[in-house]
């Protein structure tokens, strides 16, 4: 009699295929793992044999041997485990109580933490038609030990097999994710009931659809949660997660998959971007919900990082719901942001390179809220940053714990960091400026930094000089700058310092005629004549009517020729 499999022998298979297959593969294999594609597994020995229904049916052969792993399957693919040789391993790691997720995104084997004596059991997952044990892969390993076999049997009923659909019925699939399944129910039945609905539309709907499907699954379901009774806040939550999670799924899988069409990227990001919008809008207002205790606030943390922080998944939008959701939900949790802390940065050496950014502001978010600016500092400095957004959460939470010196610390580097003019002018302006009416520091600095380099920021200083009703220092920079202005105007905003201060914008006013007209032509002083308009009524809300008559009897003697000019202040009423 063969001895049984242990733990032990099954965790050097989950390691070499992990070592011996590519990053599609893992997904591919997954994939059929939770479409519960994978059935009739069985091990005798040292071997595990499977079978895998996918657009076919496949047998898979795992036999781990002195030598490392031999691996066969019909799908006559390269040599080496294929996708369907990772669903087969999947599903026996989840009988025996792992991880399949850690597998997947590049954590280890998934068997961590097992013990490595306990045996096996030869039948860990019935055939689809009850039968307890599957053929063995036809033909049995070559002299190479890699050649993979035809597919079992021959002839009409070899092919009648091999094309003969063996999905099961979409009522009857479970979704075998433990971050879902360790939810507080009935948080836990309705996003199991979301991430079908959201499997459903991938496998059924055209890929052109995908996106508009998935968001009318999300409707339903908030829909539906509307006329349950009692408190759904989490549920809401759990919704809004797991679609946005499969957004990002579905973008990632069509650059693997697709090519990445233009056209389903374009869509599947817009609807991304729409539903981290929505929830970004809705979560803030739930905020009283989040200050009662939260029953098992582990297994949330757990869920938040499955459905927004996966590696191969990570984004700017996901990881700025995670920050939101921690800012809120997680408030005053240190034990968890210090286990969370220590398991990302376990995660970023499994990370693709191009995700390493949005996974480092992650991890600096959770180093503020654990007092260590510093440290967030250190985290993330040293690349350029491509996504500003991604700095809007982690410097909220120093303002709000009046981390001054760290806080301006990250805004001169973000200063330097932030590649992209209108990213920082959105984003880091905005938070100077806040900063600057908090601190007196940071205000010095701010302002120190806009007078430094006028030219590049003098929009910016304008505005700041504006908000703070410093109306003769703005004038005295406005007429500086129209110096240099072709065709001067004014921002959308700074027009109404003639309401609030009007004899500060008198001057201003003055000097914007004289360069419209210098420029001699009827656009220019078509314009002129309108902003004379504006003066006329200024001077007379002051009750200056005399240095309007004044100013206007020596503004035409002065340039009488202009023929053009007199017409255009006749025809709006300057001139009788």
């Amino acid at each position: 009699m063969r001895a049984a499999m242990k733990m032990v022998d099954l965790l050097r298979v989950g390691r070499a295929i992990m070592r011996m297959t590519t990053r599609q593969d893992k997904i591919r294999g997954h994939r059929h793992w939770l479409e519960h594609h994978v059935h009739g597994v069985v091990i005798e020995g040292q071997s595990i044999l499977a079978t895998v229904s996918a657009e076919r049916i496949y047998r898979v052969q795992l036999d781990m041997g002195a030598t490392g792993l031999r691996s066969f399957c019909t799908c006559l693919a390269p040599e080496g485990p294929c996708e369907h040789a990772v669903a087969a391993y999947l599903a026996v790691m989840a009988a025996v109580g792992g991880r399949p997720n850690d597998f997947v995104i590049g954590m280890g084997s998934g068997l961590e933490g097992l013990p490595d004596d306990a045996e096996i059991p030869s039948v860990l997952v019935p055939a689809a038609d009850g039968r307890t044990r599957p053929e063995p892969v036809g033909g049995g390993p070559k002299a190479d030990g890699h050649t993979r076999s035809d597919p079992v049997g021959g002839g009409q009923e070899a092919e009648k097999a091999v094309d003969k659909p063996t999905r099961p019925r979409a009522k009857s699939r479970e979704v075998p994710d433990v971050a879902l399944g360790a939810l507080p129910e009935p948080v836990a039945a309705t996003a199991k009931q979301v991430v079908r609905r959201l499997q459903r539309v991938r496998r059924r709907a055209h890929p052109h659809a995908w996106a508009m499907e998935m968001w009318s699954v999300r409707d339903k379901a908030l829909h539906d949660l509307e006329r349950q009774p009692g408190d759904t806040a989490l549920s809401q939550l759990a919704i809004h997660l797991c679609v946005i999670h499969a957004y990002t799924e579905n973008i990632a899988w069509t650059h693997d998959e697709l090519s990445g069409n233009a056209y389903l990227l374009s869509e599947g990001e817009r609807f991304l971007r729409r539903a981290v919008n929505e929830f970004l809008q809705w979560f803030p207002g739930q905020r009283e919900r989040w200050q009662e205790p939260l029953d098992a606030p582990e297994v949330w943390t757990d869920f938040v990082r499955s459905r927004c922080l996966q590696p191969h998944l990570l984004c700017a939008d996901t990881v700025m719901v995670a920050q939101t959701v921690w800012d809120d939900l997680f408030l005053g949790h240190e034990a968890l942001r210090k286990r969370e802390i220590e398991h990302l940065m376990a995660l970023r050496r499994f990370c693709p390179e191009d995700r390493v950014g949005p996974l480092n502001f992650m991890i600096a978010h959770l180093l503020v809220g654990d007092g260590k600016p510093e440290d967030a500092l250190r985290e993330v400095e040293g690349r350029p940053v491509t996504e500003a957004a991604l700095l809007v959460n982690p410097m909220y939470a120093m303002l709000r714990g009046q981390r001054w010196e760290a806080l301006l610390k990250w805004l001169l580097w973000a200063e330097d960091a932030v590649r992209n003019p209108w990213e920082r002018e959105a984003c880091v302006a905005p938070l100077w400026r806040v900063a600057a009416d908090a601190d007196e520091g940071i205000r010095e600095a701010y302002e120190h930094r806009l007078r430094s380099d006028l030219v590049r920021n003098a929009r910016a200083y304008r505005r700041y000089l504006l908000e703070r009703e410093r109306f003769e220092e703005w004038a005295d920079l406005v007429v500086w700058k129209l110096a240099d202005e072709l065709y001067p105007s004014l921002e959308r905003g700074e027009a109404d310092v003639g309401r609030r201060a009007p004899m500060t914008i008198i001057p201003v006013y003055h000097h914007m005629i004289q360069r419209l007209v210098d420029q001699r032509h009827r656009d220019a002083y078509r314009e002129a004549v309108r902003i004379m308009v504006r003066l006329q009524k200024l001077y007379q809300k002051v009750k200056r009517p005399d240095r309007w008559e004044a100013w206007l009897t020596r503004f035409v003697h002065r340039h009488h020729r202009l023929r053009a000019l007199h017409e255009e202040m006749r025809y709006k009423g300057v001139l009788e």
